[in-house]
């Protein structure tokens, strides 16, 4: 068996053109969860290209739908946004695969670890609280990530082990 690579290019093109491929009730945009999207678009910039299929009638989204709604309203709002933006063209061979890989982008094969994000937050150099507006990792409870592992647990707080971990030495409870 062969793995192709189904990456065409990398290029810059109209995005108010793209249409998308998934229908509007597909996947919910909760108004907390625009409201990240938007926070992360407006701090960090457009830093994740758009994934389509030109299907030869059309450019179409097969992962970006919601960057680019938000796109659309951040610039009714008065942002400017660049006329072109970057997409990545993945090789389709009709509408059918296309819709498929808008399934296999909605995906979430790795999920994060609470231990993990602590670490990564700890290596990293940065607070929580700068990016906790701009990111939503569904499998964690953030609030609960917030206000530290067992804080809001009714535990006995003298039972719970401490662990440090061996590569950055972050303390954490278990």
């Amino acid at each position: 068996m062969v793995i192709e690579n189904k990456v065409l290019k990398t290029e810059l093109v109209r995005w108010r053109e793209l249409k998308p491929l998934q229908p509007d009730g597909f996947k919910e945009l909760t108004k907390e969860n625009y409201e990240k999207l938007r926070q992360s678009i407006i701090n960090n910039n457009f830093v994740m290209t758009f994934s389509v299929w030109d299907s030869g009638d059309g450019i179409y989204i097969i992962d970006g739908v919601h960057r680019y709604k938000v796109l659309d309203l951040l610039e009714k709002d008065g942002y400017n946004i660049p006329e072109k933006l970057s997409c990545t063209f993945i090789d389709c061979k009709d509408k059918k695969e296309a819709s498929k890989l808008v399934l296999i982008y909605s995906s979430v094969y790795a999920k994060p670890q609470e231990d993990g994000l602590y670490e990564f937050l700890n290596t990293s150099g940065f607070d929580f609280n700068e990016i906790k507006n701009e990111i939503d990792l569904p499998d964690l409870d953030l609030k609960r990530f917030e206000l530290g592992y067992f804080k809001e647990l009714d535990v006995n707080q003298s039972a719970l082990k401490k662990i440090t971990c061996p590569n950055c030495n972050f303390e954490f409870v278990s």
